[in-house]
């Protein structure tokens, strides 16, 4: 009877001790699997900023973040009249899988809206403007971490979007449309709201969805001090095209005004925006463009981004909020840098 006592006794411990084991080594494998997956998102960042470059030494210029103009949807930029197409698109041809290409349609014409409501543009099947690439995947379009579906309205998502700048984005909600936070204000790059200007002196980043065209020369602060791109996540923002889009959340839809990792507009509910981030709960709507115009992941802590000299760096959400600007833009005069 002792000996069966003790034997009892000796299985607790055992079991004991093998679900310490347990509870340590889970968090671990768990941290072990999210490190590789930061791993993974930063190489496809540098992707991006490799055909990023390439594309420029082809062109003379950074690939365009589309070529739509106001009131002219037939327009164009060096003689391409595909108004729809995203920067992103321009580097299929300096990406691995490049063997599709050969259907875009550079000719092919965006539904006209005039950048108001959208008629057919956003259904599904759509007549035109090359339906094709919607669903159209690629390597490097994603992050490991992302949780969301990656085909959204029969659109593939991307978790990567070209950096507009620190630039005065507005929102439906008027309340919503700061000029800066903390008492730091914004320092834009010009007066043109979301960008939306064919003069490169109106926006500070390196994209914009009109098309404007930047160069290397551009770059004023350095490559080594100005965003190129960064993550975001598209579920968070009211862009629901994909990254084929000029409109799309991955294009050129992400600015540095508004505040690092924000998770607000990701929120169904204001209740919900409150257990994020209590400043900004009532401006939880997707059309608050301010807020949901912002860089952001679902790594815990970080964020990655793509200068561009090339560099992959991760930028904490607790980043000063001046020196998170002055990284946003490339001609501020300041030269600021993480380390």
């Amino acid at each position: 009877m002792g000996r069966a006592q003790f034997s009892l006794t000796q299985l607790a411990i055992a079991m004991l001790v093998v679900a310490l084991i347990v509870g340590i080594a889970i968090p671990l494998i768990n941290r072990g699997r999210e490190s590789a997956r930061q791993i993974a998102c930063g190489n496809n960042l540098k992707r991006w900023v490799i055909a990023f470059h390439l594309y420029h030494e082809t062109h003379g210029a950074f690939p365009p973040g589309g070529t739509f103009k106001k009131g002219n949807h037939g327009g164009g930029w060096e003689g391409e009249t595909a108004p729809g197409l995203s920067w992103k698109v321009r580097l299929v041809p300096y990406m691995e899988k490049n063997f599709w290409y050969h259907l875009v349609d550079m000719n092919a014409i965006r539904p006209p809206d005039d950048l108001g409501v959208l008629s057919d543009y956003y259904n599904v099947p759509q007549p035109t403007w090359n339906r094709s690439l919607r669903q159209m995947d690629l390597s490097g379009l994603s992050c490991p971490s992302e949780t969301s579906p990656l085909i959204v309205n029969g659109w593939r998502q991307t978790n990567y979007c070209g950096n507009l700048g620190s630039q005065w984005v507005p929102s439906r909600d008027v309340s919503c449309a700061f000029r800066g936070i903390g008492g730091v204000t914004l320092r834009p790059g010009g007066s043109a709201p979301f960008g939306d200007s064919l003069d490169p002196k109106q926006f500070n980043g390196l994209f914009n969805r009109m098309g404007t065209p930047i160069t290397i020369g551009d770059v004023t602060d350095g490559t080594s001090y100005t965003i190129a791109i960064g993550e975001i996540l598209p579920a968070c923002s009211s862009q629901p095209e994909g990254w084929t889009s000029f409109d799309g959340a991955g294009n050129a839809h992400a600015s540095t005004l508004a505040p690092l990792n924000l998770h607000v507009t990701c929120a169904n509910s204001e209740a919900e925006a409150r257990s994020y981030d209590s400043r900004f709960a009532s401006c939880w709507r997707r059309g608050n463009w301010t807020l949901s115009w912002g860089f952001r992941s679902r790594h815990p802590g970080l964020v990655y981004f793509g200068f561009v000299d090339g560099s992959v760096r991760g930028i904490k959400p607790s980043v000063d909020y001046e020196l998170y600007q002055q990284l946003g833009s490339r001609n501020d005069g300041a030269r600021v840098s993480l380390d």
